[in-house]
């Protein structure tokens, strides 16, 4: 998570490979939601898409329709009041992460009704390397368990302990960003920093005609 975008200049988001095949078509395909919050980008993917290869979250998040999924610094994140230094720390100085995962009761865009909302859908290979993506991010226990931290922020939500470094060019929208591009989708997240950088890759996917993209 990046609530310190101010202390960050202007990033130029890298170019998209435009020799990527455009795969709308194909048969079958997956759908995943990306849920712009402002400063910080989260990714929503069904809830048993994810629960079928992360089964523990099963029984932490048993309800809802979706789920919503962020990473971030793991003390900033969670922190009830924020202060200028642990911005700074988390800034400056590789630290350790968090997933922050959220059960949805409904769609993205009716639970999130005041958020932009990207729909994308990829074909189904790649949706599954993105979920895998999200489940590799979770740190596991020597027996192979999730390690559930503490309640989340809104909803039914958790954090989790998860594996990377957060630093100033590894942000939560870095992350989000290297879970798109494992899909195949037409992005890349080298210097996606801020919300913006990620979003303004996606909107050139809308104003190229993709028919496997729109915006809610």
């Amino acid at each position: 998570m990046i609530l310190f975008a101010s202390f960050l200049g202007a990033c130029v988001a890298s170019p998209i490979n435009s020799e990527i095949i455009d795969e709308c078509e194909a048969l079958e395909s997956g759908t995943f939601y990306i849920v712009n919050h402002g400063l910080h980008t989260g990714i929503a993917v069904k809830r048993t898409d994810l629960t079928e290869i992360v089964p523990s979250l099963e029984n932490d998040l048993q309800s809802g329709e979706y789920l919503e999924v962020g990473w971030g610094d793991e003390r900033f994140y969670q922190a009830q009041t924020v202060t200028p230094g642990m911005a700074i720390q988390a800034m400056l100085w590789p630290t350790e992460s968090v997933l922050h995962v959220v059960g949805i009761p409904d769609t993205p865009q009716r639970y999130f009704p005041k958020n932009e909302i990207l729909e994308i859908s990829v074909h189904q290979p790649g949706y599954e390397k993105l979920l895998g993506y999200i489940a590799d991010t979770f740190d596991r226990t020597s027996d192979g368990h999730i390690t559930r931290l503490g309640p989340g922020l809104y909803g039914n939500s958790h954090f989790y302990r998860a594996t990377g470094s957060f630093h100033t060019f590894n942000t939560c929208n870095t992350w989000v960003a290297k879970v798109i591009e494992t899909s195949g989708y037409p992005i890349t997240s080298d210097g996606i920093i801020r919300a913006e950088n990620l979003l303004s890759q996606l909107r050139r996917g809308v104003d190229s005609g993709m028919k496997c993209f729109s915006v809610r």
